[in-house]
């Protein structure tokens, strides 16, 4: 999934610096806004872009408003949450966690590889959810700090347009096509066996309502309000299709 450092770091210096004194309005000169939608013009897919130049207060964009899927950078905001949490010592870094279920996650993992009587602590679950964009760790630790603390913090950081509604396996298995509580407990394995072509209207179906849900989405403006400094792209991917058999 996405490539998410130097959000990571916007992320966590928008949560720590203290009230800056508000710059002067920018202003959107119209050939740097020309230059961008040239380059979005020649590429593939639906491009949302948003920049600003922090010495002459310009800023330009394209789509900035729109809302786009974060992939991994959902995690971002989540390593936010937690670390405020160990500031108001409501979680230690040296608590551990019991490891188990490991057939039950999706996609990127160290963790989904490890027997089940690990126990890891807070602060591996957060050192593999961001290095290595685990994708269990960043389950555990989604329920650990809550999805409505994580969405208040964004909402504290002033990003009203950025949210997270779904830990991995909920959001992969939105990507499937597999939506409601039939599918809820569904795992790799499940998934890997599951006849698509027989359920292909009602995948397609919930698919749509995927996109149009927006799920873990934010918008680059938002992105770019996080970080002062530096500026923030997205495109949004359609969700994929496993065949059946696969």
């Amino acid at each position: 999934m996405g490539r998410i450092v130097p959000l990571i770091v916007c992320a966590l210096v928008a949560a720590a610096a203290a009230p800056a004194r508000p710059a002067p309005a920018p202003t959107r000169p119209a050939t740097l806004e020309e230059g961008i939608r040239a380059v979005v013009a020649k590429s593939h897919g639906v491009w949302g872009v948003s920049v600003r130049h922090v010495e002459r207060h310009e800023s330009a964009g394209v789509r900035e408003n729109d809302r786009f899927l974060m992939a991994s950078v959902f995690k971002v905001p989540i390593l936010v949450e937690l670390f405020h949490q160990v500031s108001q010592g409501k979680i230690a870094l040296e608590e551990r966690v019991e490891w188990k279920d490991p057939g039950r996650y999706f996609g990127s993992a160290v963790l989904q590889a490890m027997r089940p009587g690990l126990n890891p602590t807070i602060h591996d679950l957060a050192t593999l959810m961001i290095i290595v964009s685990d994708n269990a760790a960043t389950d555990q630790l989604l329920t650990r700090v809550g999805k409505a603390n994580v969405n208040a913090r964004l909402r504290a950081l002033g990003l009203t347009r950025t949210s997270v509604d779904a830990g991995t396996r909920e959001h992969t298995l939105e990507a499937f096509g597999l939506r409601g509580p039939k599918y809820k407990d569904f795992t790799p394995a499940d998934v890997a066996k599951f006849d698509f072509q027989a359920h292909e209207a009602e995948i397609e179906r919930n698919q749509r309502q995927a996109l149009r849900d927006c799920h873990n989405c934010s918008t680059p403006s938002d992105s770019r309000a996080s970080c002062p400094s530096g500026s923030a792209s997205r495109t949004r991917p359609a969700p994929s299709r496993t065949p059946s058999g696969s």
